[in-house]
């Protein structure tokens, strides 16, 4: 039998399907929903900054220690979704559990920036 967690995750992707139509703004809206309901995690601290000239946020636990790892992470949403914020409260948690400050970048997303346009700002942040 599933957990009541897995379930109330299963609702929400049904409650808000990211793939519905060729829609992009409504895919987009509907992830920006789906991940607003997440709290961030009061032990997290979030900076904006830049990298490489790209857009950028650090997340790191206030009782991580020194902070001598570092997460590079590229949110998911095959280059056409997702942000710094619908992936907030995941790159907090991985800062938490990886006693590593995580910078989280925001690269451009097709379509109004096509490829390489995405590769290009991983690899400035990089």
């Amino acid at each position: 039998m599933a957990s009541e967690a897995l379930a109330t995750i299963v609702e929400m992707f049904r409650s808000a399907p990211l793939l519905a139509g060729d829609d992009i703004g409504a895919m987009r809206t509907a992830m920006s929903t789906l991940t607003a309901a997440q709290s961030l995690a009061e032990d997290i601290d979030y900076v904006p900054t830049s990298l490489g000239g790209v857009g950028a946020e650090w997340a790191s636990a206030r009782d991580a220690g020194p902070a001598d790892r570092t997460v590079l992470y590229f949110h998911g949403g095959a280059y056409c979704l997702g942000s710094i914020a619908t992936h907030r409260t995941l790159v907090g948690n991985l800062a938490r559990a990886a006693s590593a400050r995580v910078a989280s970048v925001e690269y451009r997303l097709a379509p109004e920036d096509p490829f390489p346009a995405a590769v290009d700002d991983a690899v400035a942040a990089y």
